[in-house]
């Protein structure tokens, strides 16, 4: 099957519709289709944005039409924590303080649409959080095998279920420790020099290998803030560099970057929408190495 996957959008209504028409799609009856290629949206397609509500609509009514599918992101879980919390309860203050200012945009969108947000809640709960199908593969930040594992054996595979949210926002839980990274990416710790008291988290581009790295190396962003220090080797035994067969592709790490391949089996398609313009997209034909001429972008 040849398909079309789109990073990060982020409210963008506008930069999506561009980059569907770069893509040769065509508009119908309000919908985006495509004569031979489907598309798999990689998650975070709210938050940020101007356009949030129409954003929402269009992918909508792409996968409707059967002409789309979606993952969640970190973005649509917290949005999922917070429409939960609202009925119910269960997040600590800090934790709802750090969720709505995330969510500003979002909740301004839908201000005055409240049985629209109600029901994008309901189809956004839907997606699934994995795609893993033969020759390709779809997780918003970092494929975790354990992670994995652990949805094939629920009866409701990787959507999301109220009971797993709150276990999700909750740090102590197994199903955090299990999951997290699968949203978020991998954090790895450093002391700031002078400082051996208090530490400091780089994110890192988890699909290479950390051998004889520095942390600067390995960060996703902000490079020339990180030191030029050696990772320690009990972190490059613990490495998370992807060599499965299946192609993989990710979003979520607004690479401060042009967009391009950052590995042959590894397709980052977030280069920070919300802070460059930039919206990203693949286009996948059945090959078995990524092609740089496969990439899609459009800007600002």
């Amino acid at each position: 099957m040849n398909i079309d996957f789109i990073g990060d959008i982020h409210g963008h209504h506008s930069l999506l519709e561009k980059l569907l028409i770069k893509l040769e799609y065509t508009k119908s009856k309000g919908c985006y289709t495509h004569p031979v290629q489907k598309t798999i949206f990689v998650g975070d397609i709210i938050n940020r944005g101007p356009k949030v509500r129409e954003s929402l609509e269009l992918v909508f009514n792409m996968w409707k039409k059967g002409q789309a599918r979606c993952i969640l992101g970190n973005h649509e879980i917290n949005f999922l924590a917070y429409q939960l919390h609202q009925k119910k309860p269960f997040l600590a203050a800090q934790q709802v303080q750090r969720i709505e200012k995330q969510l500003e945009h979002t909740l301004i969108s839908f201000k005055n649409h409240k049985k629209e947000l109600e029901f994008y809640t309901d189809w956004i709960k839907s997606w699934p959080s994995v795609i893993d199908e033969k020759g390709y593969r779809v997780v918003h930040a970092c494929w975790i095998q354990k992670g994995i594992d652990f949805f094939k054996e629920r009866e409701s595979n990787s959507k999301m279920t109220n009971d797993l949210l709150v276990k999700l926002m909750d740090v102590g839980t197994k199903e955090y420790g299990l999951l997290h990274s699968l949203y978020q990416g991998v954090d790895i710790p450093y002391f700031k020099e002078g400082d051996n008291t208090k530490s400091t988290a780089v994110r890192i581009r988890w699909w290479d290998s950390m051998a004889n790295k520095t942390y600067r190396d390995m960060a996703t962003k902000e490079r020339q803030r990180i030191p030029e220090e050696k990772i320690p080797a009990h972190f490059v035994s613990n490495s998370y560099q992807y060599n499965d067969k299946p192609l993989l592709f990710v979003g979520h790490f607004c690479l401060d970057e042009l967009p391009h391949l950052v590995s042959d089996k590894v397709c980052c398609l977030d280069f920070c929408v919300s802070k460059k313009g930039i919206l990203t997209a693949y286009r996948y034909l059945a090959e078995k190495k990524l092609k740089a001429e496969h990439l899609y972008f459009v800007h600002n």
